[in-house]
């Protein structure tokens, strides 16, 4: 005997609820998904500036050793154009 949604009693929950199908998931589900998105929000948020430090600090490294292998790569150069042999 197949029974109706509407046609359901309280003995017969949960027979009823297997009738519905996915309706009762997809409130569980939207539910979820409405109460992990505040969560992911804050993950986001927390993590984008540290991201930006991350890539700055990075930046800033990478000038500095750039400039370090400049100097030592004109350093036989500046050498060369000394006017004196005073250190």
């Amino acid at each position: 005997m197949e029974l109706h949604p509407t046609e359901c009693g309280p003995s017969e929950r949960a027979r009823c609820v297997d009738l519905q199908g996915s309706g009762v998931m997809d409130d569980v589900t939207w539910t979820l998904v409405v109460a992990a998105l505040p969560v992911a929000g804050a993950i986001i948020v927390a993590f984008v500036p540290r991201w930006a430090e991350v890539r700055e600090r990075r930046r800033s490294r990478y000038a500095e050793a750039v400039e370090a292998l400049v100097a030592w790569a004109e350093f036989p150069y500046r050498v060369a154009r000394r006017a004196d042999d005073d250190p």
